[in-house]
């Protein structure tokens, strides 16, 4: 009886594990019905609770475009971590649903650099570039260090906006981090300095 214990923990974790391996096929290969189908298992054998499964379905649903139901998992989570956050608002993003991310965002207790880098590029994606700066301007000053996607996007709402000092800012930026290399920087660099007629610089 004594060792029955760990090794019902052994199963329940090898069992989680192997639902997380099928949930993660069924996200890589956009597989909205059988994922759906996992969901009820999941919910059937009592794992809901597993923040970790329940994070593999708002990943899911957000990537198969099923935003009610990324919602609804979302929502009804016993636990959140800032990776269900993180996978909620990249869900909101992607459906351009600026509005419900920017309060999900706001209201997010920890934030990293994907939390950052997803709000900054949707914003810019959608003509919110002077936001999008402000936002930027706000990470930095939390102490976040910006990736390549972070510059990029940054870069881009900089030659939409004419910002110049801010794009070449942004630009020593990348130099600093060893990103000017980076295609993506380097392309956004370009076209930062094109649209802001620095030629020369371009």
């Amino acid at each position: 009886m004594r060792n029955s214990a760990p090794r019902m923990l052994a199963r329940t974790t090898t069992a989680t594990a192997y639902v997380a391996d099928l949930l993660q096929n069924c996200i890589n290969n956009k597989a909205h019905i059988a994922g759906k189908i996992l969901h009820a298992h999941i919910l059937r054998i009592g794992a809901f609770a597993d923040t970790f499964l329940a994070n593999r379905l708002v990943e899911l649903y957000s990537k198969c475009g099923q935003l009610v139901s990324a919602r609804l998992v979302f929502d009804r989570m016993p636990q959140r971590n800032i990776y269900s956050c993180n996978a909620m608002l990249s869900c909101y993003c992607k459906e351009n649903q600026l509005e419900d991310a920017h309060e999900l965002f706001v209201r997010m207790l920890e934030r990293n650099s994907v939390s950052w880098n997803t709000m900054i590029s949707a914003l810019v994606r959608n003509g919110y570039e002077r936001r999008s700066l402000e936002l930027y301007q706000m990470m930095r000053l939390g102490g976040f260090e910006p990736t390549r996607f972070t510059l990029a996007s940054v870069l881009s709402a900089c030659g939409g906006l004419g910002e110049r000092m801010c794009g070449k800012e942004c630009h020593g930026v990348a130099i600093k981090l060893g990103l000017d290399t980076n295609v993506y920087v380097g392309n956004a660099s370009l076209g930062m300095y094109a649209k802001c007629g620095m030629v020369g610089d371009a």
